[in-house]
């Protein structure tokens, strides 16, 4: 094998198992049968919260660890596959149906870089889910590894090396490198009922967050944003719980307009998170709502109480924490001053 299909190869079994521990859908891999040939995909599987109405839904996944941007070719090739497994069912002269194997199929491809404008207009109309962990530090050093790990295996030795035994290698470099110390949690969210995103955050963040007994709604607050690569990073604060996502461009423009006409304080999306919860010896299925708000930027000049000498660049990392407002209000004169200094602010 080459060296790109290696680290995709590495690159999607990190992926999947970050995903499988979150408890959304069981990752399988290997063959599926389409109406016209058969297909190798990276993992499919169905989502573990089922949806009335429809037909079980599974997801078709592909995970793509280039070193710069996919393209309208990689978008092409994947929703043709997705559209021909998804047509593979029948009605027999015997006018028996295969609905038991039937299923709504959701394609989405996972990168460790950026995406085109070209190939997200095309994800776009053919209903084709983009995530991205470009920008994302926790994920760039997983990705850092894994080309590290993949590089320091021999061009020769490489070529005849199969699949399984170059994740069983990945397994134990993945015990001893720096990179791999401080693995994230993924969680798979959904924003406005309607586009999934992946929270990333620290090891176990989602365990964190309590949820009240009697609502599945909590609030969060989105902290700032910040555009690279075709597309945007936004990070929140979800009960004290630092996480983020990144959205394709041509997606997060939809927000950033919304977010730009809404007031400081107010209710700018919804994120649902499907998840699943021990609780003694049984496991139970909640969604959870999170209305999320922006900051109050006079607030959030309280909170953080830069100095003087501090640069607004270094202003907008500062993480909204409820627990470190001042006791006491600021005089009027302070608080035009913090204001202005703020004017630039992306919230």
């Amino acid at each position: 094998m080459k060296e790109l299909q290696a680290r995709g190869y590495v690159f999607e079994k990190v992926i999947w198992d970050l995903l499988e521990e979150a408890g959304y859908v069981s990752v399988n891999t290997g063959l599926l049968e389409g109406r016209g040939a058969c297909h190798q995909i990276d993992a499919y599987g169905t989502l573990e919260i089922p949806t009335a109405f429809t037909y079980p839904i599974r997801l078709l996944a592909e995970a793509k660890c280039y070193n710069g941007t996919a393209g309208l070719e990689t978008i092409r090739n994947f929703f043709g596959v997705v559209q021909d497994i998804s047509e593979n069912y029948v009605v027999g002269k015997d006018k028996e149906r295969n609905t038991p194997h039937r299923y709504l199929d959701a394609g989405c491809i996972f990168s460790a870089g950026s995406y085109s404008p070209e190939a997200q207009d095309y994800a776009w109309a053919h209903n084709i889910f983009l995530v991205s962990f470009s920008g994302i530090e926790k994920m760039t050093h997983i990705v850092t590894g894994i080309k590290q790990f993949v590089s320091g295996i021999d061009s020769d030795a490489l070529k005849n090396l199969k699949k399984v035994d170059l994740v069983e290698k990945f397994k134990c470099f993945q015990t001893t490198a720096e990179y791999f110390n401080d693995t994230p949690t993924l969680v798979v969210g959904i924003i406005d009922n309607a586009y999934p995103v992946i929270l990333v955050g620290d090891k176990g963040w989602i365990e964190e967050i309590r949820i009240p007994s009697d609502t599945d709604q909590i609030s969060g607050v989105k902290i700032s944003r910040s555009a690279r690569n075709g597309a945007t990073v936004f990070n929140l604060d979800l009960n004290g719980q630092r996480v983020c996502f990144n959205l394709p461009n041509g997606i997060a423009q939809k927000l950033i307009e919304r977010i730009d006409r809404t007031s400081d304080g107010d209710k700018i999306f919804e994120l649902d998170i499907p998840l699943k919860r021990a609780i003694h010896e049984a496991t139970v299925r909640r969604i959870m709502k999170i209305d999320i708000s922006l900051p109050d930027k006079l607030d959030y000049c309280r909170i953080i109480s830069p100095p003087e000498e501090k640069d607004v660049s270094e202003m907008v990392t500062e993480v909204y924490r409820p627990e470190n407002v001042l006791m006491s209000l600021p005089k009027e004169k302070d608080v035009r001053k913090r204001r202005s200094r703020f004017q630039n602010i992306e919230f």
